[in-house]
């Protein structure tokens, strides 16, 4: 399995210009298990 930098899944609309609702979508029909990631 490939390493993925951990991007804040928050930051996408702004990042990529895309809104919350399509972001959603895409990572549920993709399969991607997403997780909370607590600070240091």
């Amino acid at each position: 399995m490939a390493k993925l930098d951990r991007v804040p899944v928050a930051e996408f609309p702004d990042k990529y210009g895309i809104v919350k609702s399509v972001l959603y979508d895409r990572i549920n029909r993709l399969g991607i298990k997403s997780q909370k990631i607590r600070g240091n």
